[in-house]
């Protein structure tokens, strides 16, 4: 039986009307990532604005400090992917030894704006380890993260590349929360002028304020990992 217009259209009132009154008492729905719904992420803040990266180079213990970080074009994609993007890291200084050191405080070679460290170009996937669900970051070309350029009176040099892989643990990644906390995890290999070094510190991420309001959370089955979103 051919069902008429008016009929066909109270249906589709009807189907609207319950998907208002499941939104109107508080019942989510959740989304698998795609490629077409992939929603930025951003840096909500580093927590204590004290992100580091310690090292030693030529027997001088090293720490680069910073106070906030930006992603630039990170969003997360189908399969537990993230995009190709970078991070900004501002209010950049040095420590040698412990002490402030000023003519090692870090800087945009592009511009010579003071404090600012900006990122080669990386990617990230979700994967699992030893029952720990891991964001695992790498240059998206070569092995560098990229390099902190410093002032020629600099003690430890005037470049420090910074090359290898980083993963990022939070410890509540398959609940579906606004903000999650990340800091780096197992699995976590990285260089400095080529000695080892190892990064301190945590950072709230949440998605862009396009999408206030919209948890997500990472999953691994059988199929796989990936990204999901509730609203």
């Amino acid at each position: 039986m051919t069902r008429s217009k008016p009929a066909i259209a109270s249906l589709g009132l009807l189907v609207a009307l319950f998907g208002v009154m499941a939104f109107g008492t508080g019942v989510a729905q959740a989304f698998d990532i795609s490629d077409t719904l992939k929603p930025p992420v951003a840096i909500d803040k580093i927590e204590e604005e004290s992100a580091s990266l310690l090292t030693e180079i030529n027997k001088t213990k090293v720490k680069f400090l910073c106070k906030e970080a930006k992603l630039n074009g990170v969003s997360l994609l189908s399969k537990g992917r993230l995009s190709e993007g970078t991070v900004t890291f501002h209010g950049c200084v040095t420590y040698l030894n412990g002490f402030l050191s000023p003519p090692c405080q870090p800087y945009d070679f592009e511009n010579g704006s003071k404090g600012l460290f900006l990122s080669q170009k990386f990617k990230g996937s979700l994967s699992l380890h030893e029952g720990e669900l891991l964001t695992v970051l790498e240059p998206v070309s070569g092995t560098e993260f990229g390099t902190i350029f410093m002032g020629e009176e600099c003690a430890i040099g005037e470049e420090v590349p910074i090359a290898g892989k980083l993963t990022l643990l939070d410890s509540e990644v398959s609940t579906a929360k606004e903000v999650h906390s990340v800091k780096a995890g197992p699995l976590t290999s990285l260089t400095a002028l080529g000695n080892s070094a190892t990064v301190d510190g945590t950072a709230l991420v949440k998605l862009s304020s396009a999408h206030t309001g919209m948890k997500f959370s990472g999953t691994s089955n059988e199929e796989g990992s990936y990204w999901k979103v509730d609203l």
